[in-house]
């Protein structure tokens, strides 16, 4: 049975760029913006996506990107094959000015033709220059990755990401449906390490009911947040939020900015996580729950609780290590990993 399911709109703000810093630092849950990217050249070129696609190519550097087509999947949703064997898109990586013009191509043209989408494209790497005009300064001091996405209409499904997410739509319109990092058991995630773009993604789509498949999807849309952003508008999407995102337009357009709340030193919690469920779900129930308490006290225990007993020069990983202690671990753990330390 399908039905469309209403959630609740995304709060939003009304403020000057100039507060921007202020609230985005005390925000722990997800806001809209209207407008506040409507100064930007890049949103003020009005609907006609090739007048987009030439003030990019103003910019571009001629190098090549990742892009994916969509050709089996009429709504562009980029996931999974129907039996899992693989994924349901095609990737390959062509130059960006080679992409602009077939971009330009499909639109232009009155024959139907597959999606095509660029995603997560460093915009200082592919179009330096571009962010000087088109662009948040007061994110700067948070050293950001600012990247590009620009496509034909598509559906990411939900995900989250590790680093907090400001993003302005630059073109088209883009719905965002919106989960608490909680919701993961209602989510239907399907694997972790095998992924269509790095991220685990939920299999339930926001717009279908599907409860012969999904029957707990109608508990996380009851926490569900949605909103549809046109171009000047952003989002504030914070750390390990899952995010739906549907480009509804014939072509769309989005500059995110991402941010990492510690040093990129300590890597990446998602490849940590990939680890333990590796390492851990093999045991039997009743060894595996053993481990609980020391996951309990090792990440959530408190400084005191975990290392305040121990001289600060031998607490190692414990504190706070530094580019130098880091890298020395990360030694620590590749020996670990290799096979040669399980051969004796």
């Amino acid at each position: 049975m399908a039905s469309r399911r209403n959630p609740s709109a995304i709060p939003e703000i009304d403020c000057d760029a100039k507060d921007l810093p202020e609230i985005i630092d005390q925000a722990d849950k997800p806001f809209v913006a209207r407008g506040i990217a409507g100064t930007w050249p890049a949103t003020k070129l009005g609907p006609d996506p090739n007048e987009v696609i030439d003030y990019l190519n103003k910019f571009v550097i001629d190098r090549p990107v990742n892009a994916l087509e969509t050709s089996s999947n009429p709504s562009g949703r980029i996931g999974y094959s129907d039996d899992f064997s693989g994924f349901n898109f095609k990737s390959d990586r062509k130059s960006l000015r080679a992409l602009l013009a077939e971009l330009r191509r499909r639109l232009n043209s009155t024959s139907p033709s597959d999606g095509l989408y660029i995603g997560s494209t460093n915009v200082d790497h592919w179009l330096p220059g571009f962010r000087e005009i088109n662009g948040f300064p007061f994110l700067d001091a948070k050293d950001p990755l600012v990247s590009l996405w620009l496509g034909t209409r598509s559906f990411v499904s939900a995900h989250f990401d590790f680093p907090n997410n400001f993003a302005a739509v630059i073109l088209g319109e883009r719905q965002f449906t919106l989960f608490p990092p909680e919701m993961i058991r209602n989510l239907y995630v399907g694997p972790i390490e095998r992924t269509p773009a790095g991220q685990p993604i939920s299999l339930a789509d926001s717009d279908i009911r599907d409860d012969k498949r999904y029957p707990n999807f109608q508990i996380a849309m009851r926490s569900a947040q949605q909103a549809t952003l046109a171009p000047g508008d952003a989002i504030f999407i914070p750390s390990l939020w899952w995010h739906e995102i549907k480009s509804k337009s014939s072509l769309n357009g989005l500059i995110n900015y991402w941010w990492r709340s510690n040093p990129a030193h300590f890597g990446s919690p998602l490849t940590a996580l990939q680890h333990l469920v590796f390492s851990l779900r093999s045991l039997p129930e009743k060894e595996r729950l053993k481990w609980r308490p020391l996951i309990e006290h090792y990440i959530f225990g408190s400084d005191e609780e975990v290392f305040a007993h121990i001289p600060p020069e031998a607490r190692g990983i414990l504190s706070q290590p530094d580019n130098k202690e880091a890298a020395y671990f990360k030694q620590f753990l590749a020996h670990q990993l290799s096979p040669r330390s399980h051969s004796s």
